[in-house]
């Protein structure tokens, strides 16, 4: 069953991620105290979730691709389909698309080849999600489980 091995918040631009045990999610807007969810409601980037099976294939850790939530055991989450709902603790996420990577991803994470970890990227970065519901204070914990709801 697919679980929340880790949750990370961006503070700000070039830094690295802040671990947390758990985090808030707010309805339309993405994560508490993440930098994303101040950018307003209806954004299609709120929440970027990726499975570990991606950090693993680059020898990455959980936050290094900028995700704020790293999932283990779904390792096709890039390619699931916009539309798509996703419980995770007293929150659901609906998909908006897989993330495209960006061109400085791989100068972020020092790689010796940038553009051609970008492209190694392609379809895995993760996927990109709206904040649709929450029950409960919204929190999202390490150790949840992830359930799908098809479109």
């Amino acid at each position: 069953m697919p679980t929340v091995l880790s949750v990370q918040l961006h503070k700000t631009s070039n830094h690295p991620l802040l671990p947390v045990p758990r985090a808030q999610a707010l309805l339309d807007h993405g994560l508490e105290g993440d930098s994303h969810s101040r950018r307003g409601p209806g954004r299609r980037r709120q929440v970027l979730l990726v499975d570990a099976s991606t950090l693993e294939r680059f020898g990455l850790r959980p936050g290094d691709l900028r995700e704020q939530i790293t999932v283990a055991g779904l390792p096709d989450i890039s390619l699931l389909s916009p539309g798509t709902r996703l419980r995770i603790g007293e929150a659901t996420f609906e998909a908006a698309g897989d993330c495209e990577p960006c061109l400085h991803i791989g100068d972020l994470l020092s790689v010796d080849e940038p553009e051609l970890f970008r492209q190694a990227l392609d379809k895995r970065r993760g996927l990109l999600c709206r904040v649709v519901d929450v029950r409960g204070q919204g929190w999202v914990t390490v150790g949840d489980v992830v359930e799908l709801e098809p479109v």
